[in-house]
């Protein structure tokens, strides 16, 4: 009888166990996804944090030069 009992309570905690490395799995697939997901926008910031650069230093040299040229700087 505490043989069954045993054999039992052992397959409850291999069931157990299963069902856990079974969500373990789950989550680690679904952290995954989300590391992508991050790592893609973290690109498209970088991207456009260069496009911002790329439109703001012409335009400031752009605004200088024209303010030195109406106030006769140079």
């Amino acid at each position: 009888m505490k043989k069954i009992i045993t054999e039992v309570r052992i397959m409850l905690l291999e069931q157990k166990n299963d069902a856990f490395h079974q969500t373990l799995n789950r989550l680690d697939s679904r952290m995954d996804r989300i590391e992508s997901k991050l790592d893609r926008i973290d690109a498209k910031i970088d991207s456009n944090f260069k496009w911002l650069l790329g439109v703001i230093i012409p335009g400031l040299s752009a605004t200088f030069a024209i303010m030195t040229h109406g106030f006769h700087w140079f």
